[in-house]
């Protein structure tokens, strides 16, 4: 069947009603043919309605491959003598066919709907479910949210005994790490990261950001050893005191 075509129903006994069965008899299966092809033709349009123009019956019987004359005057007698079909000064139709097909584009309409909501209906309960997996997958709690969690830590850890020995009171991410090997050295860093630790482990003093504490520990030391060189003639190598110049670092602390 194309795939622009319709199916309508018709009654399987049609040829037995009055009107087709008096057609028949004047004009044999040619008639009852033609009329069906009509039909046919009517499904195909704009309402089921054919509009009426000057050459019609001439399209119609060169379509049905039929005597324009012959043609004509069946279409006539289906009009006028057995009201098969119907007109007005536009158009030309079929009140049997208006009505099933307006049963049909009903059905249609009705499965179109159902159809739509049921596919709505189903997009929403989708949504829904990907937004609590999600949802799931957010909480704290939950085994792939820790999964994530234990292996951004374990690839940070890494980070960090590759580069630098680990004390347990001191608390930096690896760009932080990375930031002060990179300003006074990979001894110079391990040096400062084991002062703050021994420091906070045995006064118990906690800061907001080990990091910031720390630069704030280096500028101080620059700013004391710019003195001592002003003072001695020399600048010592950075490092926090006691590990790399034997500097005073209690006297940085006491600046806090």
């Amino acid at each position: 069947m194309p795939k622009d075509a319709y199916y309508f129903s018709h009654d399987s006994n049609a040829a037995r009603d009055p009107k087709c069965a008096a057609l028949i008899s004047e004009f044999g299966a040619e008639g009852y043919g033609i009329y069906w092809m009509i039909i046919e033709t009517l499904s195909e349009q704009d309402g089921y309605r054919l509009e009426k123009f000057p050459k019609l019956y001439e399209g119609l019987a060169q379509r049905f491959q039929a005597d324009v004359k012959r043609c004509s005057s069946i279409i006539e007698a289906m009009l006028n003598d057995y009201k098969l079909l119907l007109e007005d000064t536009n158009y030309i139709w079929s009140d049997s066919l208006l009505r099933r097909m307006a049963e049909k584009d009903e059905k249609r309409l009705k499965k179109i709907e159902a159809g739509r909501i049921g596919g709505t209906i189903s997009a929403t309960n989708r949504k829904q479910t990907s937004s609590n997996a999600q949802a799931v997958l957010k909480q704290p709690g939950s085994k792939s949210n820790q999964s994530k969690v234990k292996e951004s830590k374990l690839k940070e850890t890494k980070v960090k005994e590759i580069k630098y020995e680990v004390y347990e009171a001191v608390f930096l991410t690896s760009k932080q790490t990375e930031d002060l090997v990179n300003k006074c050295g990979e001894a110079g860093a391990n040096a400062w990261f084991k002062e703050l630790s021994e420091y906070l482990l045995s006064t118990g003093k906690k800061y907001d950001s080990h990091y910031h504490t720390i630069l704030a520990w280096m500028r101080r030391r620059e700013e004391e050893q710019a003195k001592q060189t002003r003072g001695n003639g020399h600048q010592r190598e950075r490092g926090p005191g006691g590990i790399l110049n034997g500097g005073s670092l209690e006297r940085i602390r006491g600046q806090e």
